[in-house]
C-alpha cells in the first residue's frame, strides 16, 4: 500500500450524509470549553439563545444559520444561503432539518435558563426555494418565565454527540419505546428496524448510497471543500468535517493529515483510495444492529424543520440512555445519480408520495466520540434590525 492510500485505509475519508451530523473526534488540541460559546456570558436573551442553539447537529457541520436581532428578546432566523450543500442537498431538505435541530436545541437550552421560547414559522408568509436566505424561517421571541417545568433531556445538550465509530450491542423494543417516551415526538413517525430479515435487505442499500455519493464527482468534491485537514485549520474555521470525525487519532491521524495537507483533488478523488475507505465504511454499516427511520406524511419545508425538532429530542434521549446515532441517509438525497437507488429504497419501505423518509440513522453504543467546534456567536448575526 502506498502512502497516499494509507489515508483511506484508516477509514477516515468523509463524505456527505442526509443529516451527516459530523462531529470531531479526539485529536484536537483545544479544550471543550474553548470549542463552543458559553450562554452564561451573554445578558441578552437572543445571544443566549444562539449560544445554546448552535450545539445542534447539522449537515457537514456547515452551521448554515443566521439571525437578525430585533431586540434583546426577539430575532429573525434565516438559512445562511452562503453555506448550502448544493451538490448533495439540492432541495435544501437536509439544511432545513438542521435548522429544526437548532430551534429545538435553543428552546430546551433557554428553558434551563428560565425563558419560554415562542417560535413563529415563516413570519413573512409564503416561503419557497428562491426565498432561502432572504425570508426568515422563524421569528423567535423569548419571555422570562421562571420557574417552569424543565425537560430532563435538556441536561444532555453538551453531552450529545454523533458517533461514526464502531457500534456494539443492540437495542430492544423496550429500550426503544423508552426512548420514544422521553422524546415525546410530535411531528414524525419514528420507527426502529432491528429484525435480522429486514436489516439484511436495508443495510446493503444504505451502504450503496455512500458508494454512489463517493463516486459522484460533484458530491464528493463538495465534501473536499468542507474538509478541515488539521487541528490548526479546524480551530481556525470552527466548522466543517475532518479526519478525527472518522475516529482516527494518534499516529494514524498524524500521517493522514500530512498526506492530505494541501487537499489535493487528485488524492481526494483517487478511485482505489476511495475503495479502501468504502470497505471500512461498509463493515460498520453491515454490522449495524438497529436502524431508526424518521418519516413524515408530507414533504415540505415545515416537515423538514419539524423533523429536526423530533430528531434532536430523540438524540438527547439516546444520550441519556447511553446510545449514539450516526446518519446513513445518503440514499435519501435528491441529486440525479441517487434517484434510482432512492426510489428502490422507498419502494422497499412502502413509501407512497407525498410521504417521505427524512432520515435513516444507525443506533448503538460506542466509545465516546469527540466534541466538535462551533463558530462564535457574533458570526451568526446580520444587520442591525431595530436593536
Amino acid at each position: 500500500m502506498n502512502r497516499r492510500n494509507f489515508i483511506y485505509s484508516t477509514g477516515v475519508l468523509i463524505t456527505a450524509t442526509s443529516l451527516p451530523f459530523y462531529f470531531f473526534n479526539s485529536g484536537s488540541t483545544a479544550k471543550d470549553s474553548q470549542k463552543r460559546p458559553d450562554p452564561k456570558k451573554f445578558k441578552e436573551a437572543t445571544l443566549k439563545g444562539i449560544a445554546y442553539g448552535i450545539n445542534a447537529p447539522n449537515p457537514h457541520n456547515t452551521q448554515a444559520w443566521k439571525f437578525q436581532l430585533l431586540s434583546e428578546n426577539e430575532m429573525l432566523f434565516f438559512v445562511d444561503e452562503t453555506r448550502l450543500l448544493e451538490a448533495t442537498d439540492p432541495s435544501t431538505r437536509q439544511i432545513h432539518i438542521g435548522c429544526g435541530c437548532f430551534l429545538e436545541c435553543m428552546k430546551l437550552g433557554m428553558q434551563r435558563a428560565g425563558y419560554k421560547t415562542q417560535i413563529d414559522y415563516f413570519p413573512e408568509g409564503d416561503y419557497q426555494t428562491k426565498n432561502i436566505g432572504k425570508k426568515p424561517i422563524a421569528k423567535i421571541t423569548f419571555t422570562q418565565s421562571n420557574p417552569q417545568k424543565i425537560s430532563d433531556i435538556s441536561n444532555y445538550i453538551y453531552q450529545r454527540k454523533t458517533s461514526r465509530l464502531k457500534y456494539k450491542g443492540s437495542i430492544t423494543d423496550v429500550e426503544f419505546n423508552a426512548l420514544l417516551e422521553k422524546t415525546a415526538h410530535k411531528f414524525s413517525e419514528i420507527r426502529l428496524i432491528h429484525q435480522a430479515s429486514e436489516l439484511e435487505q436495508i443495510l446493503p442499500i444504505l451502504y450503496k448510497g455512500m458508494e454512489i455519493e463517493t463516486f459522484t464527482y460533484n458530491t464528493h468534491e463538495e465534501s473536499r471543500k468542507w474538509f478541515r485537514q488539521n487541528d490548526k485549520r479546524i480551530e481556525q474555521m470552527r466548522d466543517g468535517i475532518n479526519f478525527a470525525g472518522g475516529g482516527t487519532t494518534g499516529i494514524s491521524k498524524w500521517f493522514a493529515e500530512r498526506q492530505l495537507k494541501t487537499l489535493d483533488p487528485k488524492i481526494w478523488h483517487d478511485v482505489e483510495a476511495n475503495k479502501l475507505f468504502l470497505k471500512k465504511h461498509k463493515n460498520k454499516v453491515l454490522l449495524s444492529n438497529g436502524i431508526v427511520i424518521f418519516k413524515t406524511t408530507t414533504n415540505n419545508f415545515l416537515d423538514w424543520i419539524q423533523t429536526g425538532h423530533d430528531y434532536f429530542r430523540f438524540s438527547l434521549a439516546c444520550t441519556e440512555k447511553g446510545f449514539y446515532l450516526h446518519p446513513l441517509s445518503q440514499v435519501l438525497q435528491e441529486f440525479d445519480e441517487m434517484k434510482e437507488l432512492r426510489e428502490a429504497f422507498e419502494g422497499l419501505m412502502k413509501i407512497n408520495a407525498p410521504e417521505k423518509i427524512q432520515m435513516a440513522v444507525r443506533i448503538g453504543k460506542s466509545k465516546p466520540p469527540y466534541h466538535s467546534f462551533r463558530r462564535l456567536t457574533s458570526d451568526f448575526t446580520i444587520g442591525k434590525g431595530v436593536y
